[in-house]
């Protein structure tokens, strides 16, 4: 990858990245028709890269390799009216890369900028469960469960130690344990980690916690809640008229690795969705929010306004939104 600095020449860089590899090795055992048991080992990377903002210092323009190892193990019990699937998981990462932020001018918050680095590791572990009961032809229950459990170390605690967060979106878990590994696992955590959602509580003392032993400092990972939900019940009226009522959660989150004493509330939605269809048009209506929950889903720490300390600023959630949709199959 090559870097051009237009305006200054000299500043332009080239980096060449190592070579790398992904592989897994999977273990399926069915020990009758209905019971499905799996296991696996993954080992996979995230390119280095280049950050595009020119104002960053030298050893902020690059970011190295991520690679990681994740271990699955799960069960799934089909019957015609039950299925029901968990998984257990370990995800460690070397090198994590995670998105932070800067202001690079303390007096100016339009010089707020964000840009990935490395950590020096981080992990996660935890559940996933799924089930779907069906009661009668018309009616079925469904429900999913995550458990999460994560830390990021940063290594040793430099002069932007302080300063900088992680900002992923859903957690790098996403990414790596669903897009990575097929079908074994559910959508449990994603959401999101899309709508991960929260308020912040300003009076959680200093963040001393936030600095390891020998001058490291290590945290959660942001936006990662403990826990997620959902909870829904479908009735079919007809066979082309069906009403889905749902109720979703999270447990709360950090905003940002370096800020631990920023965390979001727990919160609770409701939701509905009605679908009707005829020849090949189906006609939805939606309701999300039903409640008109008021919590934010993203929080950034920089200073805006005289005397230019840092504070939480926090960008919402959509309140409630009734919509239509319209889809034509061919």
């Amino acid at each position: 990858m090559t870097y051009d600095d237009v305006d200054n020449p000299s500043a332009s860089f080239d980096i060449m990245g190592d070579f790398q590899n992904s592989y897994k090795i999977a273990y399926e055992l069915h020990p009758n028709q209905n019971l499905h048991w799996f296991a696996y080992y993954a080992k996979g990377y995230h390119p280095a890269g280049i950050n595009q903002n020119p104002y960053l210092d030298d050893d902020e323009k690059t970011y190295d390799a991520e690679i990681y190892h994740d271990i699955t193990t799960g069960l799934r019990w089909y019957t015609d009216n039950i299925k029901l699937s968990t998984s257990l998981f370990y995800l460690e990462h070397d090198g994590h890369i995670y998105e932070t932020s800067e202001q690079l001018d303390p007096m100016n918050p339009n010089a707020f900028a964000f840009f990935k680095k490395n950590a020096d590791s981080g992990y996660e572990y935890g559940s996933e469960s799924s089930g779907e009961f069906r009661l009668s032809d018309k009616f079925t229950i469904s429900a999913t469960l995550g458990l999460l459990s994560s830390e990021v170390e940063f290594g040793h605690h430099d002069e932007h130690g302080d300063e900088h967060g992680d900002h992923d979106d859903h957690g790098d878990h996403d990414d790596d344990h669903d897009d990575d590994h097929d079908d074994d696992h559910g959508d449990d955590h994603d959401d999101d980690h899309d709508d991960d959602h929260g308020d912040d509580h300003d009076d959680h003392g200093d963040h001393d916690d936030h600095e390891g032993h020998e001058g490291h400092a290590h945290g959660k990972k942001a936006h990662s809640p403990n826990w997620n939900y959902s909870l829904s019940f479908n009735y079919n009226f007809t066979k082309n008229n069906s009403l889905m009522i749902e109720i979703s959660g999270k447990d709360g989150f950090i905003f940002d690795s370096a800020h631990d004493e920023y965390e979001s509330d727990p919160y609770h939605l409701l939701n509905a969705y009605y679908s009707h269809s005829f020849n090949k048009v189906n006609l939805g209506f939606y309701a999300k929010n039903i409640l008109d929950e008021s919590y934010a889903d993203r929080g950034f720490i920089f200073a805006l306004e005289p005397p230019f300390e840092e504070k939480l600023y926090k960008s919402f959630a959509p309140p409630r939104e009734l919509g239509v949709s319209l889809t034509y199959s061919f």
